[in-house]
């Protein structure tokens, strides 16, 4: 969303533009959101607080539930041993390998950040997870995501995949931040 804006209206992302950037900002959302009714607003893991801090203004906006820690960040330990390298293209076989003998050397526990790999390999790697200690609001089918930056759409395309896969169906989502 300030990446559109940011092309559309010469914003930047910076406090003195922040402030130029709310009416826009909300009237997007407004336009956006109009026909929403009380969704779960279901939040990506993030590093960056801007996520959480989106996620929780497009709850209030639409008389919705918040939920922060549906998804957890996988671990090296989780996509190592979920990778099926027989689905991997023989053109991407190199970069995937070198990827996993990285994880393979980096703590078992740590989570990934698709930042760190090659946009080409970003599909064969699942970033995110159900998270096995939720113990939240049921999550339905008026389901918004939201996430902070959007660069290939995998976290994103994860996401749905998990959610899909317990019957429940997404329609919306949104991202602030995108280098495409």
């Amino acid at each position: 969303m300030i990446f559109a804006l940011k092309q559309a209206k010469g914003f930047n992302i910076n406090r003195h533009n922040l402030g130029r950037f709310r009416p826009c900002f909300y009237r997007i959302l407004n336009e956006v959101l109009a026909a929403e009714q009380s969704p779960t607003v279901l939040c990506l893991p993030s590093n960056s607080p801007v996520a959480k801090t989106f996620a929780s203004i497009v709850a209030r906006e639409t008389d919705g539930i918040l939920v922060q820690d549906y998804f957890k960040k996988r671990t090296n330990k989780d996509n190592i041993s979920s990778i099926d390298l027989e689905n991997v293209k023989e053109k991407d076989r190199n970069l995937v390998n070198r990827k996993l003998s990285d994880l393979r050397k980096g703590p078992p526990m740590a989570t990934i950040s698709l930042k760190d790999f090659k946009t080409q390999i970003r599909p064969y790697f699942d970033p995110i997870a159900i998270n096995p200690h939720y113990n939240g609001p049921d999550v339905n089918d008026n389901v918004i995501l939201i996430d902070d930056l959007y660069s290939t759409g995998r976290t994103l395309d994860s996401a749905v995949s998990i959610l899909s896969a317990a019957g429940i169906t997404c329609n919306k989502a949104f991202c602030l931040l995108s280098g495409v």
